[in-house]
């Protein structure tokens, strides 16, 4: 085993995020009055949307084929095989034939070399307020787009699910109704 494969990115580095997050209340105008202005005035609209790259992961595999007993076995690389697929689907993330099994020895793939997909959520709320209970009315969407957010695939080579993206980290899209008091 040489030092190179031990160098890596810590496992829980993204390298990119973008977070942001807004809050608009809508202009109603002054004259609404009455029932219509109770209706339709005092609305606001507010979300946080986050981009976000996958975290890194490491390729293993299956057994004690290094006579080590050790827990984390590495493969080896197969050469002028790309480990990363063109058109990476949840079906197959890995490259398969990218990688051996290394028998009595040391694999030379390293540590947290493959990256699993990134997270895309819109969180949004539309909420009322009623300035005279300080009653609130609010209507919140998670995951607006209902974009599925998978975790990194099964990484252990000799698997029958080797390669493939089995579950996602958040749920899919959520709604919420909930009348809030403020005081």
């Amino acid at each position: 085993m040489t030092v190179e494969c031990e160098r890596s990115n810590s496992g829980f580095d993204y390298r990119h995020r973008f977070t942001t997050s807004f809050l608009w209340d809508i202009p109603a105008p002054k004259e609404w009055k009455s029932a219509q202005g109770f209706l339709l005035k005092n609305w606001s609209l507010n979300g946080i949307v986050t981009y976000q790259t996958g975290f890194p992961f490491t390729v293993t595999q299956q057994g004690n084929r290094q006579g080590v007993n050790g827990a984390t076995q590495r493969p080896d690389y197969v050469s002028g095989q790309d480990p990363q697929l063109p058109n990476a689907s949840p079906s197959q993330w890995i490259n398969a034939n990218a990688f051996v099994f290394a028998n009595l020895k040391y694999g030379n793939v390293g540590r947290n070399t493959m990256r699993q997909p990134g997270l895309k959520t819109w969180d949004v709320g539309l909420f009322k307020e009623f300035p005279v209970a300080r009653f609130q009315f609010r209507f919140e969407t998670f995951n607006l787009y209902n974009t599925p957010q998978f975790r990194a695939p099964n990484s252990q080579m000799g698997t029958p699910t080797f390669g493939q993206i089995t579950s996602t980290w958040l749920d899919n899209r959520q709604l919420q109704l909930a009348l809030k008091f403020l005081f």
